[in-house]
């Protein structure tokens, strides 16, 4: 997510791309939030003006206003966010065009990023998606399959049996992903929600986590998944092109908890405290003119334990 120095962001070409194709990865942003309860979400840095790189912003528990704690070292560029089930923050800073160059970051309160993995070629490792363990494994998906990374080269392949969950797995089709626990992932393959433990079958949890032809989308390509969580019974999906944060619980019911009205599209959901966080950004429509003063503008909002949403934080153009 950014952009040139004289030429539209990244956010518009990825959107194009979305036009197109399938999503491949997250487009321009995710939230998370750390064990402190601080905010971490990506857009463009500065948010005003015409030169834009990707950046990882932090609004501290308590206030509201964001502060830049990572930004991009070129252009294009992207950042991924993920945290590990006890919320250590990672960051992966994607760069260039295709091939691209990803490097992993572990982010820190003290605002002294660590550089974890350094840039690699995207067969050693792709943010397309990826996941990162309490441990520290990192694990991505590639050609189809979802690989385990280690300091010096892929390790093993970790979803061999996803074929028996009656799912079709093939290079792209594993949207996100994200560590349940201890010893398995959930990850999103197409419309289908899979719990995946190592050495055993995948588990279908639910096949129809999208609408088929939902109406009002932002543009043609919107209906997408872009973001997942997963909290303890429960797993958290921003359904960008419906507009919905989608939450799967544990049995394969699925509930709509939060809905944003138009032109807000969700692109970013964590969860903490029984709480929802969720990043939205406003995505015109017909007309696609993202440099227009009040166009492609972030908020994040909290979907409270009682029903109650908050808005935690909102954009205005200078």
């Amino acid at each position: 997510m950014s952009g040139g120095r004289t030429t539209p962001s990244i956010v518009l070409s990825v959107l194009l791309l979305l036009w197109t194709s399938p999503l491949l990865a997250h487009p321009w942003g995710g939230l998370v939030v750390d064990d402190s309860g601080n905010i971490y979400f990506t857009y463009i840095c500065p948010m005003d003006g015409d030169d834009h790189l990707a950046c990882v912003y932090r609004i501290d528990h308590g206030t509201s206003t964001p502060k830049p704690v990572l930004v991009a070292s070129s252009d294009p560029s992207d950042m991924i966010l993920a945290r590990s089930p006890s919320r250590t923050i990672y960051a992966a800073e994607r760069v260039g065009s295709h091939p691209y160059r990803t490097r992993l970051w572990r982010l820190a309160q003290d605002d002294d990023p660590v550089e974890v993995i350094p840039f690699s070629p995207p067969e050693r490792f792709a943010p397309a998606p990826y996941a990162v363990a309490d441990d520290g494994q990192v694990f991505f998906a590639r050609d189809g399959e979802i690989v385990a990374y280690n300091n010096a080269a892929l390790t093993e392949t970790v979803a061999k049996s996803l074929s028996t969950s009656g799912v079709a797995v093939s290079p792209g089709s594993t949207w996100l992903l994200t560590v349940r626990d201890e010893t398995s992932l959930v990850a999103v393959i197409d419309n289908v929600l899979i719990a995946i433990e190592h050495g055993k079958p995948a588990d279908r949890i639910n096949g129809s986590l999208r609408e088929r032809e939902p109406p009002g989308l932002p543009f043609r390509g919107a209906n997408i998944l872009f973001d997942i969580a997963f909290d303890g019974d429960r797993t958290v999906l921003a359904y960008f092109g419906n507009r919905q944060v989608v939450e799967i619980r544990d049995g394969g019911g699925r509930y709509i908890p939060l809905r944003a009205e138009p032109p807000w599209s969700p692109h970013g959901v964590d969860v903490f405290g029984g709480k929802v966080f969720v990043l939205e950004s406003t995505i015109p429509r017909p007309s696609m003119n993202f440099w227009d003063p009040d166009l492609m503008l972030p908020r994040i909002r909290v979907l409270e334990d009682d029903g109650r949403v908050t808005e935690v934080y909102s954009h205005k153009k200078k």
